[in-house]
């Protein structure tokens, strides 16, 4: 099954199309991990089919840079890179600074009926993990067109959240037995123009405790899905 994806940089100046690589796969990420070889089949979880299978269209999203912000008393700050940097990746997303964005967006999109779920890295051993929690959410990404986003809560504690450059901060999972075979698209500003659309149709009629089918019918009826196709085509890369 092919699916579509892109980073989305657009005017953001801290990162460039060169930052963000293909997803990769998770199971051959933890076969290089250097967790204990158990000569008994029956005692290594790696051979598991029940964790293959929980893995097998697993990704893994990694950041993209070496930063640090740090927490005292509701305010956040960096000492590394410049204000321009923090100021194009960190968003606040609540008035107590616990929910934060870092500014790294992905676009997966899909021709056949596809969902898609966005989990912590629970698997990883990371300074990230340590400090925050991953939002988590689930998709069809045939039937919806938004970039992904890098949201998470501060832990209760929190004084300095550190990302490594290519630690993986987010796992993506697509709900197929199908391969997934990766085609990268150029994000335009018309495509992203068209997810901006999207987003604000989701903000103007999100309500509480609501499903995703209210979005996938007025995506559907709006027969968006063809343009969108036909513009990720038309700037295909691979």
């Amino acid at each position: 099954m092919i699916v579509y994806w892109a980073p989305m940089i657009g005017s953001n100046f801290a990162l460039s199309y060169l930052d963000q690589q293909e997803p990769d796969r998770l199971l051959s990420h933890i076969n290089k991990k250097t967790f204990q070889e158990y000569k008994n089949i029956h005692q290594n979880f790696r051979s598991c089919p029940a964790f293959i299978n929980l893995f097998k269209n697993t990704y893994a999203l990694r950041f993209t840079h070496d930063y640090e912000l740090n927490v005292k008393d509701g305010v956040i700050w960096s000492d590394m890179l410049d204000k321009d940097f923090f100021d194009s990746q960190v968003r606040f997303r609540s008035e107590d600074k616990k929910f934060l964005g870092f500014n790294l967006f992905y676009y997966f999109f899909a021709e056949e009926e596809l969902e898609m779920s966005y989990t912590a890295s629970y698997f990883e051993d990371n300074s990230f993990n340590s400090s925050a929690v991953i939002i988590p959410g689930i998709f069809d990404i045939s039937k919806w067109f938004r970039p992904v986003e890098s949201s998470f809560i501060l832990k209760d504690g929190c004084e300095k959240l550190v990302m490594n450059k290519d630690d993986v901060y987010a796992y993506i999972h697509f709900h197929t037995d199908q391969k997934i075979q990766f085609k990268r698209f150029h994000a335009t500003k018309e495509i992203i123009d068209l997810g901006e659309n999207f987003i604000r149709y989701n903000k103007k009629n999100l309500r509480p405790t609501m499903s995703m089918i209210p979005f996938y019918d007025a995506f559907a009826r709006s027969k968006m899905k063809k343009l969108v196709l036909k513009k990720i085509k038309e700037n295909l890369l691979d």
